[in-house]
């Protein structure tokens, strides 16, 4: 499933092919490693947020997250919320915020980034 950011329509922003969230739970050689993916598994609208919740089991527990989304003039607001589910502490943590975008002139488009949309 991808998820992506429009521009008057248009994506401009995309969630990786292995999913909006990562968590990696190891280090190697200075490096994050261990990586656990995971796509939203709700999406609601609320106040003029655009609301994804999900979670990623990894590092022994769950990662229960939540992302909202909502445009602000021209530029989009983005919250994301990680809380750890875990029996014990998770020591060796890196939580990932990724998009990758297309290589487009932004001057050639009009509007405003305004919603979140999901492709199955």
């Amino acid at each position: 499933m991808k998820h992506e950011i429009l521009w008057a329509g248009q994506p401009v922003l995309a969630s990786p092919p292995e999913g909006l969230w990562s968590i990696a739970c190891d280090w190697r050689e200075g490096w994050p490693g261990d990586w656990h993916h995971a796509n939203p598994s709700e999406q609601i609208s609320a106040g003029g947020w655009t609301i994804l919740k999900g979670e990623v089991n990894a590092c022994g527990g769950a990662w229960v997250i939540e992302d909202a989304y909502r445009s602000q003039g021209r530029a989009l607001k983005g919250v994301r919320r990680f809380t750890w589910k875990g029996s014990r502490l998770a020591p060796k943590v890196t939580l990932s915020v990724r998009f990758g975008c297309e290589d487009r002139s932004v001057e050639s488009r009009q509007g405003t980034l305004c919603r979140v949309r999901r492709h199955k």
